[in-house]
């Protein structure tokens, strides 16, 4: 799953958190995750993590098992190396964790679109 965390949600939780924004609710698939928000904001979370860590409970809620945010794959831009967006697996059954972290082993960062 690609989570754009960093390069939507990180630059545009402004308009995320007005309460006629739909855009988050629909994505998680919660429409309460405003007061989770305000409390992690609290506590000093970033809001690019709380989306990532927000999908993750959506999916548990439909049987998949969330690798979390530390299993989630960060993806930067290739020329300044912002934080664009996370990359995870949301599997029902274990073995895909295990295939997860095996495919990770063997994986570059991307750096770079090779267009002929």
């Amino acid at each position: 799953m690609l989570i754009p965390s960093s390069m939507d949600a990180n630059r545009n939780e402004r308009n995320y958190i007005q309460p006629r924004n739909k855009t988050v609710e629909d994505f998680v698939g919660n429409p309460d995750w405003r007061t989770s928000w305000r409390e992690e904001n609290r506590s000093g979370k970033s809001f690019e993590n709380f989306v990532v860590e927000e999908f993750g409970r959506s999916m548990q809620k439909l049987g998949y098992i969330d690798p979390g945010l530390r299993e989630a794959i960060l993806i930067r831009s290739n020329d300044k190396n912002l934080p664009l967006y996370r990359l995870a697996l949301y599997s029902k059954h274990k073995l895909g964790s295990k295939f997860w972290k095996e495919t990770k082993k063997y994986s570059d960062p991307q750096t770079g679109f090779e267009f002929d």
